[in-house]
């Protein structure tokens, strides 16, 4: 009996358009979009609107921090600083008590 042929890099995103991927695609085509706005209702804002819509676009499209997109990422730190908490903590100190212990010797 052959064994199970188990898919290699199953977590990898599926690249779309050429090296980029459906999410990143999306983002650079939306931020792609807004300059397009930009320029043919304020021709005179184009240099600004580019110099503030490419770095937002690169940091959401391609930035990662721990192997997560950066949307992802915050949205994790957005949720686990609005949810309950448990702190544990010993009601007594184990260096203290290791040092009464050696006193008493």
């Amino acid at each position: 009996m052959q064994p199970a042929i188990v898919p290699k890099f199953i977590e990898r995103e599926a690249r779309i358009l050429g090296p980029f991927t459906f999410r990143q695609t999306v983002i650079i085509g939306f931020g792609a979009g807004i300059v397009a706005i930009v320029k043919f209702l304020y021709p005179q804002y184009l240099i600004w609107a580019i110099i503030v819509v490419a770095p937002i676009v690169i940091l959401l499209g391609f930035v990662k921090i721990d192997d997560v997109n950066i949307i992802e990422y915050f949205f994790r730190v957005f949720l686990f600083s609005f949810q309950k908490k448990v702190y544990l903590w010993s009601s007594k100190n184990l260096f203290e008590e290791k040092e009464r212990k050696f006193q008493k010797k």
